[in-house]
């Protein structure tokens, strides 16, 4: 099977969410699946991340062969190939999620926050490596997916202003966008073995602080 590259919706790319109203395409209503047929679909879902993570561009027949199921049982879950990445890509997402729900990041200055941040998703491995590599077609379900993960980053930038560590005239999305963008290369560079995690964690936080903290914040920052 010959490989295609997939319509582009990339983790952290905040430019990408302007074509949101241009692609309206409503996302089924999921199906009630029986237990063995739930347990293959996990399992399918759970290989395909790994083979993804690996290589964006992997084929069906390569997941099958990783998940030890012929490829017709995957058609069976997911009829195409893009709805197979699109599923992969959400699940991640999801897995993010779950990390960040119970890292704690409300007992944290909006600083430490951001950093801790960043440490979970680097620690979820194989998750941030789909959804950096992984594009997806952009539908409500996939949008409204990473607008609930921005508005996590959104609700730190809050915090953060309510202390007086944002300058005034920087918004909350603004801030949030930025800090997404220079999280998404050291990501990249992590990924590519150019950058340690923790020395991504401190040049993310030195980064953004720069840019858009207040002169209390910088001096906090500092390490």
């Amino acid at each position: 099977m010959e490989r295609s590259e997939s319509k582009e919706y990339h983790f952290v790319v905040p430019a990408a969410r302007s074509d949101r109203t241009t692609r309206p395409a409503a996302s089924p209503t999921p199906r009630v699946l029986r237990a063995d047929a739930a347990r293959n679909r996990a399992h399918i879902l759970e290989t395909a991340m790994v083979v993804f993570a690996a290589d964006p561009l992997a084929t069906v027949d390569e997941v099958a062969t990783a998940a030890g199921v012929g490829r017709a049982t995957i058609h069976r879950h997911f009829p195409t190939r893009d709805q197979l990445r699109q599923a992969v890509w959400l699940g991640a997402l999801e897995h993010l999620r779950g990390a960040l729900a119970t890292a704690g990041l409300d007992a944290l200055e909006p600083p430490l926050a951001l950093d801790r941040m960043l440490e979970v998703i680097l620690a979820e491995s194989v998750a941030y490596r789909v959804l950096i590599r992984v594009g997806v077609e952009i539908d409500n379900e996939v949008d409204a997916a990473f607008e609930e993960l921005l508005g996590q980053v959104g609700e730190v930038i809050d915090r953060a202003r309510a202390d007086d560590l944002i300058e005034a005239d920087m918004t909350t999305a603004w801030v949030a966008d930025a800090w997404s963008g220079v999280a998404l290369v050291a990501l990249e560079w992590v990924a590519d073995g150019r950058l340690d995690e923790r020395g991504a964690v401190e040049l993310v936080r030195r980064t953004l602080w720069a840019g858009v903290g207040t002169p209390s914040a910088r001096r906090r920052t500092r390490r």
